[in-house]
């Protein structure tokens, strides 16, 4: 029950801190898949953009919208 009033909050409304944001996120992420992925994600977005810079491939940064 509290997990879908706190989804139906989320649908409705503009969180203004992170803090009213953040049980949102969580129970977001509960699924195993959905954290995989997001960890995945995130960690090849870093990395893509990192060796961008690094080796002055600034092209690559192109890819960081699609990976994220």
């Amino acid at each position: 029950m509290k997990q879908k009033a706190i989804n139906q909050l989320a649908s409705s409304k503009r969180y203004t801190s992170f803090k009213e944001f953040y049980p949102y996120s969580l129970s977001e992420h509960q699924n195993t898949t959905s954290r995989v992925l997001h960890f995945t994600g995130t960690g090849l977005l870093i990395m893509v953009a990192v060796a961008a810079i690094a080796l002055g491939k600034f092209l690559w940064l192109l890819l960081v919208p699609v990976i994220g």
